[in-house]
C-alpha cells in the first residue's frame, strides 16, 4: 500500500509505463483503456488515476469456456478494463504521450467537470412502474 503514498511524478510514470504495456486507445469508443485479469490491480489503478485527477471506471468482461492457442487448450479468465472518462482524454493523452488522441475530428465530450460536480449528459430515460421503498444514497 506504500504506492499510494508515492508522489505524483512517480505515479504518473507508473501509469504511463503500465498503459504502454497493457493499455490502448479504442478508435471505436474514443477511449483510453487498460486491461487486466486482476480485479485487485484494476481497482488499485483506478485509485492511482483518481489521485492523479483522472476519472475512470472499471468494467468486468465475463469470458467463459476455453480457447485454443495452436494445439493448446487454454482457460480464459475474466478481464477487467479500466476506462478513462471522456472529460479526461486530453490530460491523459498528454500523460501517456499520445497527444490529442481522440480529441481530433470534433469528438464531443459528454462530461463537464466543475469545482464541485461532474455533469453527465442524460441520453435516455426509461419509465417503469414500481411499488415499494426507494432509498436515496448520496456520497
Amino acid at each position: 500500500e506504500l504506492i499510494f503514498e508515492a508522489n505524483n511524478i512517480f505515479l504518473s510514470g507508473l501509469i504511463k509505463g503500465y498503459w504502454q504495456g497493457d493499455g490502448c486507445f479504442s478508435e471505436k469508443g474514443k477511449r483510453f483503456r487498460f486491461s487486466t485479469a486482476s480485479v485487485d490491480l484494476a481497482y488499485k489503478i483506478k485509485l492511482i488515476l483518481a489521485k492523479l485527477g483522472f476519472r475512470s471506471s472499471v468494467v468486468k468482461n465475463n469470458r467463459e469456456g476455453d480457447v485454443f492457442i495452436g494445439n493448446r487448450r487454454c482457460h480464459q479468465n475474466d478481464i477487467y478494463e479500466i476506462l478513462i472518462g471522456a472529460s479526461n482524454r486530453k490530460g491523459f493523452s498528454e500523460l501517456v504521450g499520445q497527444i490529442n488522441k481522440g480529441i481530433e475530428n470534433g469528438f464531443y465530450d459528454s462530461e463537464i467537470i466543475d469545482d464541485d460536480h461532474i455533469w453527465i449528459k442524460v441520453i435516455e430515460v426509461d419509465v417503469e412502474s414500481y411499488n415499494g421503498y426507494v432509498y436515496n444514497i448520496e456520497v
